[in-house]
């Protein structure tokens, strides 16, 4: 008795040995765990986002209007409806600036017209966000040390937003809106998109589109994971085309 197959039993010592050892080479797993799930999310991002930017194009081109994608950024925290969501939960509408996308018409003053129907906000993947959408190069501008903001970008004004369009569940309940109260509608202005006219072209100089590990508090950015895991997705001013950037 005592002894296990013929052999000597495993001291306590040995025990914490062998678990400290198990513990130590889990942590290190972690990170490289971590590294691998959000690098594998940047990339599915740019997918479906590449996906919008193609479905808005193909709808300019098949209804012959101006179509634009939106990409409600920081801007949206200065008008109504979001400033109120910031103050109460901002966290909400952290999960709305940044990450969604949607389709709409807009006329040549770029004034929005209508949604396309059918079309409904899409959401990149969570703790991914777009960092900007303008002329430059976000990459480039991280590697130089400085985060990836928005310079010269398109805008879209006269956005009508409902009440429980900017979605958050403010007071627990299991239902989606924008204010506590649900009483009025909000317009938006200044709202970041990317237009593509009739023909297909860019209504605007080229763009580059900037993804990153990052989340959007309501306020400010917070970048949350490695600066150095962008991607870059390149749209063409004369033809519309895109083409991911290394």
């Amino acid at each position: 008795m005592g002894r296990l197959c013929g052999g000597r039993a495993f001291t306590l010592l040995e025990l914490i040995l062998v678990l400290a050892v198990i513990l130590a080479l889990a942590t290190l797993s972690v990170p490289a765990f971590e590294r691998l799930l959000f690098g594998t999310g940047v990339d599915q991002a740019a997918g479906e986002l590449a996906v919008q930017l193609r479905l808005a194009r193909q709808q300019a081109i098949a209804s012959r209007q101006r179509t634009a994608l939106l990409l409600p950024g920081p801007e949206m925290t200065s008008h109504a409806g979001a400033a109120r969501l910031a103050d109460t939960c901002p966290q909400a509408l952290g999960e709305f600036v940044c990450r969604a996308s949607r389709n709409c018409t807009v006329d040549r003053q770029n004034q929005f017209v209508a949604w396309i129907e059918g079309a409904e906000w899409h959401y990149l993947p969570s703790g991914v966000a777009i960092l900007e959408a303008d002329q430059d190069n976000g990459s480039a501008a991280a590697a130089a040390g400085a985060l990836p903001h928005d310079g010269i970008i398109t805008k879209v004004d006269h956005i009508l937003l409902p009440a429980g369009n900017i979605p958050g569940d403010l007071d627990g309940d299991g239902v989606l809106e924008t204010d506590p109260a649900g009483a009025h509608d909000d317009l938006a202005h200044g709202v970041r998109a990317l237009i593509f006219k009739p023909d297909g072209r860019l209504a605007s100089a080229q763009r580059i589109i900037t993804l990153g590990e990052a989340v959007h508090d309501g306020r400010q950015w917070v970048v949350i994971r490695n600066r150095k895991n962008l991607r870059d997705l390149y749209v063409d001013q004369y033809h519309g085309r895109l083409y991911p950037r290394p």
